[in-house]
């Protein structure tokens, strides 16, 4: 299944292809995006406090179906960290729509807005249909959306992916429409991580950020 970017703008990619702290068979190929600004800075320059989630860009930007297919799982009912740095990792992908395409592959998208999303187990989707918001659940530090290509669902099993026409790494930046990425400005520094608990996500894959 080729993907198209699941968002409009430019997103960075935090975690990509193996690049990074997802492991297990679910979340090796994963990747995880932040929305930045032309300066590649995925934090709002006028915002005052950079642990609040609305200070971040990707915070409550659409989320978009990537393929055409049928909704598999839903999950939103796992709260936001309540702060940038905070994270879950009793719930660690927060926020799930699975879809399932013609191909007999699925996409995972996670880390979504508690009670952002708009379809159900059953729906049909098409490709760029608003799906959910971008949100801060799970083992997410800062408000970001992970997005993988499954084999199967449960267990997740996953397969490396094209996105876009290209298969981008950590640090670039994907824009949407694009068939290439592009290299992305110099990182954003992370907040430092704090757990948190909250209800466990069942089926969720090990290992999501």
């Amino acid at each position: 299944t080729v993907l198209a970017p699941p968002f409009a703008g430019n997103w960075k990619i935090q975690e990509g292809n193996g690049d990074g702290p997802h492991i297990g068979l679910g979340g090796r190929f994963a990747w995880d995006f932040a929305k930045v600004d032309e300066k590649g800075s995925e934090l709002n320059p006028a915002a005052r406090d950079r642990r609040q989630n609305a200070s971040w860009f990707a915070w409550d930007q659409p989320v978009l179906a990537p393929a055409d297919g049928r909704v598999e799982t839903v999950e939103q009912a796992v709260p936001d960290n309540p702060l940038a740095g905070a994270v879950n990792d009793r719930a660690p992908l927060g926020n799930v729509v699975v879809l399932k395409h013609d191909t007999g592959e699925f996409s995972l998208l996670a880390h979504l807005k508690k009670g952002s999303v708009t379809v159900k187990p059953g729906d049909a989707v098409t490709a760029g249909q608003e799906i959910a918001r971008c949100g801060n659940s799970g083992n997410s530090p800062a408000p970001r959306l992970h997005l993988a290509l499954l084999a199967q669902s449960d267990p997740p099993l996953g397969l490396p992916a094209v996105l876009a026409g290209a298969t981008p790494k950590k640090g670039e930046i994907v824009k949407s429409g694009a068939a290439a990425p592009v290299a992305a400005a110099k990182p954003e520094p992370e907040p430092t991580r704090t757990k948190t608990g909250a209800a466990k996500v069942a089926g969720a894959a090990a290992g999501a950020a």
